[in-house]
């Protein structure tokens, strides 16, 4: 028998290589996602640079105490989702980060006024 040849194990039929390329196993590669549809990955470094960019405190030692601890909780909630997200549960990470965020909103100090900020 010719070496592009082969039996199929189904019906013993042959059959060429090409035949067989042009058929889908159910170990062969998924078709590419829509290029509308956001990428997991994509959506939790969004997610990431909105959770460290926030604007710069009063110049008050309560509003910038607050402000550090906001930073830290919300770099925390980031770390947290890096983690999980190495781990392979990217959904996931972006939900618990996502659901942080929400508990952690930049209101609970008084921010420099505009002409005082520094971009970072």
């Amino acid at each position: 028998m010719d070496n592009d040849r082969r039996k199929r194990p189904d019906k013993g039929e042959p059959h060429t290589e090409t035949e067989a390329s042009s058929q889908s196993s159910p170990g062969s590669p998924l078709p590419a996602a829509a290029p509308h549809a956001p990428a997991p990955g994509r959506h939790l470094l969004a997610l990431i640079v909105d959770a460290l960019t926030m604007p710069g405190p009063a110049d008050t030692p309560q509003d910038e105490t607050a402000h550090l601890l906001l930073v830290s909780r919300r770099a925390g909630l980031v770390h947290a989702a890096a983690r999980k997200a190495l781990d392979g549960s990217i959904d996931h990470a972006a939900r618990d980060l996502a659901a942080g965020l929400a508990c952690l909103p930049p209101d609970s100090y008084t921010y420099a006024p505009a002409s005082e900020r520094t971009s970072v």
